[in-house]
């Protein structure tokens, strides 16, 4: 894990909260993609909090806290950098709607680049924005044994 305050460089990232398809839901309005990536290293998280990134700690039924860091997903500006891995395939997805399986997908490893946003200024607050992402999920049962005979879609 490396921090820089231009960038954040995460690896074996847990995802939650995730919502790559944009949809309407109690905390999100329609069409706004988003995540949060839990962020394990208590030190990186609070010198993030005191750099003014918006980290936020939740506790746990246990008792017990974990911070995260909500991410936006923008293809407005600038595109981030997403490649997927399935099946020891390797896949750059260039569109938002591609984006979209990763609600449902059985992630097994996940390296993120996270870029940031100055928001506000006067208060030096940051917005967390995808950059680049190298996710592996989970394939279908058979699309290895038969991804080789030219099935549509493997």
């Amino acid at each position: 894990m490396s921090y820089d305050i231009k960038k954040i460089r995460i690896d074996d990232v847990l995802l939650i909260h995730k919502n790559f398809s944009g949809r309407e839901t109690q905390f999100n309005r329609e069409g706004n993609r988003c995540f949060d990536v839990v962020i394990d290293d208590d030190d990186l998280a609070n010198r993030m909090k005191d750099d003014g990134w918006n980290v936020k700690t939740k506790v746990k039924d246990d008792g017990s806290n974990f911070n995260f860091l909500p991410i936006q997903i923008s293809y407005k500006y600038k595109a981030p950098h997403v490649h997927m891995i399935v099946n020891n395939r390797h896949t750059e997805l260039t569109s938002e709607e591609e984006l979209n399986r990763f609600d449902d997908a059985t992630i097994l490893k996940c390296d993120i680049g996270i870029r940031p946003r100055l928001w506000d200024p006067d208060h030096h607050k940051i917005k967390a924005y995808l950059d680049e992402l190298w996710i592996t999920i989970e394939g279908e049962y058979y699309e290895e044994k038969y991804r080789n005979l030219g099935v549509e879609g493997i």
